[in-house]
């Protein structure tokens, strides 16, 4: 009997620090920032901002959002950066879909720009006070254009995005907070986009 109660409690305990963790990465990432500018050697600029998670303590599948862009010749495409987060193996077929409601009731569908399967059967471990807390995790990116962009901005209700397996990820919010946050990230990037970055491959080693 005491071994069941302790195992238990294990897991709870388990469950409670996977919760805490990514609650202390949604508080990290409250500030919009650019976390990457560079110029790959093929001249491409690729910039990237801070994401951030927007979660309910019930979610087994923590979504992080946030925008980035590439730049090339003067043509600039905006990305909705998309992290899936879970203590399970996770993983989306190449060209995953994303469906967003919008607060008037306008759908987008978005389609992930790689094309590639994303997939984390590995995970992150980390140990805290001597449990073992894994972490899987996928990165999707896509790609927006000027009028979906405005969509988003406009306030989002509820996404649902493409994953292998039984069941997709899926969240509705009563109260958005995701719109606001990309419109800041949207200035920072546009400001950004604005300046003569000049760099490479070996930038910052």
């Amino acid at each position: 009997m005491r071994t069941k109660t302790n195992n238990k409690n294990v897991s709870i305990m388990r469950k409670v620090i996977y919760f805490l963790m990514l609650l202390f990465a949604t508080l990290s990432a409250s500030a919009q920032k650019i976390v990457d500018d560079r110029v790959t050697d093929s001249g491409l600029r690729l910039i990237s901002c801070e994401s951030k998670p927007f979660r309910s303590m019930s979610d087994k599948v923590v979504l992080s959002l946030g925008l980035s862009a590439s730049v090339k010749d003067g043509s600039v495409q905006y990305f909705l950066d998309a992290t899936l987060a879970s203590s399970e193996p996770i993983s989306a077929p190449a060209g995953a879909r994303m469906l967003v409601k919008t607060s008037s009731g306008d759908v987008l569908t978005l389609t992930e720009y790689s094309n590639k399967t994303l997939s984390d059967n590995i995970g992150d471990v980390k140990s805290i006070s001597g449990i073992v807390v894994k972490t899987f995790t996928i990165n999707a990116a896509y790609a927006l254009t000027d009028e979906q962009m405005q969509q988003l901005l406009s306030g989002i209700a509820k996404i649902r995005i493409e994953l292998n397996g039984d069941t997709n990820y899926e969240k509705e919010w009563k109260k958005d907070k995701i719109s606001g946050f990309l419109a800041k990230e949207y200035k920072t990037l546009t400001e950004a986009v604005a300046t003569d970055k000049k760099g490479s491959f070996t930038d910052d080693f």
